[in-house]
């Protein structure tokens, strides 16, 4: 499993050459999709919690929200 910071690259998907910090600036909503839908990415908390994604919100990881 991978836990991602801001400095963070993704090194996949339409963003694979940007950290974390340049895809929360541009496009947040995908940062939350890719927490959610990606069994082995996870984030450090301070990126959770500028998504909104709080402790009622978070998931066990590895896994992914099926709905």
């Amino acid at each position: 499993m991978r836990k991602l910071t801001r400095k963070s690259q993704f090194k996949f998907g339409k963003y694979s050459d940007c950290i974390v910090q340049n895809i929360l600036d541009l496009n947040p909503e995908y940062v939350a999709w890719v927490y959610y839908h990606s069994s082995n990415i996870n984030f450090f908390d301070d990126i959770l919690t500028e998504l909104g994604i709080l402790e009622n919100f978070t998931i066990d990881k590895p896994g992914k929200d099926k709905e």
